[in-house]
């Protein structure tokens, strides 16, 4: 049989009419009543299919045409489900015909009777037909015929469980066209995208993760070029929609802009007089906590965006979340963790600025560290890790220049920092993380002012070092935190040497030993830290005490400037920066140091 056009009967207002047949057909085939309908589309379904195929092949530029073709492909797949298998015979030899003619047209409407009689036939028919949609949709060169063999992938991914095995080719090949900078082809992309998210929503979140990150790249990438051209016509479209959107297309809005302010930096700054009113309303919302909610986390994005920019928009920004914060009772429990986290961000961001606002904050970052303390679980451990970043934003902001404001704050921050770090197991290892980087930036910040703390706080750190439930990404910034420790306190880090030096020699060894590319990396660097820090903070005074471990200090270092892939700057600025290589050392009488400091010092420059 040769499908033509002219078999198409009484062209395209009959369309509509054969699909509520096909639709009646599947009503009855799912009801309880019985297969009548069935029956009926199976009586005329080899004359039904032809004059459906002839529809296939009205494919022109006169969008009424166009659309005639795609009724005809839907109603085929309603067909398709409604009588199964015995839609092969009359459908694939219309696919194997046409499937690779030169003609477009052809080629097409091929793709489309592919896709829509694989939405009803048994599993079998979809693995071996399914290559021709793929084929389609990855190689062929005509948009058109792209397009269409996506929107059928995207109906097929229903059936998500067909496509796991083709998974990878098939979003990467959709990724790559949502890449594509040519503007005269939109639809292909608006159709990649939504083929995209059909087929996500169905698969297995583990075999899609990294496709949807490259994804996200992808859109992230032509957004910010948009914005850059038509950055005021965007801004002010969105702000339509939050005057006359519903809640959850305002609260998605609100969020899409903080996506982009992050993504553009500090050029987004340009557009804030048309934004900053939309954020207030958003941060006032009290009848809609999804739109504040929203509003609270990109607050942080633009504090992150703007960086010191955002200090004329922080007042109303604090106001609205020192009142959030006394609320005796927060709706929602997850907007508590990005409250916290939104006031390190602005702190970060504005640093000496902060000042005005350290009274009112503090002691609401006290009353819920109190309050989470002794609290376990996902939430709790949220809870604890955003107060933390809190703690880390104010004391890398004043970086010493107001130092003085957090010293009041120091004891109760360190025993905040010593009940987290007492629970060191894998549940709650980025807890333990987070509070040992504060430990850090409370040393960075206060200097010398920290010595009457230093030693619970290094004991802590050493009896979490001992323990095997110690997570070994806090490892290595426990040794990290040594060397803040010793570069604070100078010469009274020296009743610390023996016992944070055996620890060292332990890690140094264990960088030596094959272990984790990523976690090695991270440990060298972090034993490295420590070694410079305790020698710059020691030799000015006493170094001296250093010397018995420096055989030791000097094999590791010649491990690592010796190992290919070891070599960079970091480590050559770590060992220029302590003057890693001391006279005394070179003068030494040991012949441990006699032979390998001054061979150290030449590699080192």
């Amino acid at each position: 049989m040769v499908w033509t056009p002219s078999r198409v009967g009484t062209g395209g207002e009959d369309v509509p009419y054969r699909s509520c047949i096909r639709h009646k057909g599947v009503d009855h085939k799912d009801s309880k009543s019985g297969n009548s309908g069935h029956r009926f589309v199976e009586t005329v379904l080899t004359r039904l299919v032809s004059e459906l195929l002839g529809t296939l092949l009205k494919q022109d530029q006169n969008d009424d045409i166009c659309k005639l073709a795609v009724a005809g492909g839907t109603c085929l797949g309603l067909v398709a489900r409604t009588v199964g298998d015995a839609v092969i015979p009359l459908v694939r030899p219309f696919v194997l015909e046409n499937i690779s003619k030169t003609d477009r047209r052809y080629r097409q409407a091929a793709t489309r009777a592919c896709g829509s009689y694989l939405e009803g036939v048994s599993v079998e028919y979809l693995d071996s037909d399914l290559p021709y949609l793929l084929t389609a949709m990855k190689e062929d060169q005509d948009r058109h015929v792209q397009a269409t063999a996506q929107s059928c992938v995207m109906a097929v991914g229903i059936r998500s469980s067909v496509l796991a095995p083709h998974l990878t080719d098939i979003l990467n090949s959709l990724v790559r066209t949502a890449e594509k900078t040519d503007a005269s082809n939109p639809r292909l992309i608006a159709t990649a995208l939504e083929t995209v998210k059909e087929v996500v929503r169905g698969s297995n979140p583990v075999e899609s993760s990294h496709i949807i990150t490259s994804l996200a790249c992808c859109l992230l990438n032509k957004l910010v070029r948009l914005w850059h051209k038509q950055g005021d016509l965007i801004t002010i479209q969105l702000l339509r929609v939050f005057e006359h959107g519903s809640s959850l297309l305002r609260e998605k809005t609100m969020l899409a802009v903080g996506a982009l302010a992050c993504a553009i930096g500090p050029e987004f700054m340009k557009h804030m007089h048309l934004f900053n009113e939309r954020l207030k309303t958003g941060l006032e919302d009290w009848n809609n906590h999804e739109v504040r909610f929203a509003s609270y986390r990109v607050a942080g994005d633009l504090c992150r965006a703007l960086d010191y920019k955002v200090l004329p928009f922080c007042e109303d920004i604090m106001s609205s979340l020192v009142r959030e914060l006394c609320k005796g009772y927060i709706k929602n429990p997850n907007v508590k963790p990005v409250l916290f986290s939104c006031i390190g961000d602005m702190a970060l961001a504005i640093g000496v600025h902060f000042e005005d606002y350290v009274c009112y904050v503090l002691p609401l970052m006290k009353e819920a560290a109190d309050g989470s303390a002794e609290s376990d679980g996902e939430y709790a451990n949220g809870l604890k890790r955003s107060i933390f970043k809190a703690y880390s934003g104010i004391l890398q902001g004043c970086n010493g220049s107001n130092a003085e404001l957090m010293k009041p704050h120091v004891s109760h921050l360190l025993n905040f920092i010593q009940n987290a770090v007492k629970k060191p197991n894998r549940y709650e290892y980025k807890v333990c993380s987070a509070s040992v980087e504060v430990a850090s930036d409370i040393c960075r910040a206060l200097g010398y002012r920290v010595l009457p703390f230093c030693r619970d706080l290094v004991a802590v750190l050493f009896r979490n070092l001992c323990s095997r439930k110690l997570h070994r990404s806090a490892k290595a910034l426990i040794y990290s935190c040594f060397g803040d420790i010793a570069l604070a306190i100078g010469i009274y880090f020296e009743e610390h040497v023996p016992w944070v030096m055996r620890m060292m020699r332990d890690a140094a060894d264990e960088c030596a030993q094959r272990i984790d590319r990523e976690y090695g990396k991270q440990l060298k660097r972090s034993v490295l830290k420590a070694y410079s820090a305790i020698l710059q903070g020691c030799k000015r005074s006493k170094p001296e005490i250093l010397e018995p471990h420096a055989p030791h200090i000097l094999k590791f270092v010649e491990v690592l400037v010796t190992d290919a892939n070891n070599r960079g700057e970091i480590i050559k600025e770590h060992l220029r920066l302590c003057g890693f290589i001391s006279e005394k050392w070179l003068e030494s009488e040991d012949e441990q140091l006699k032979e390998t400091a001054p061979r150290i010092k030449a590699i080192c420059g």
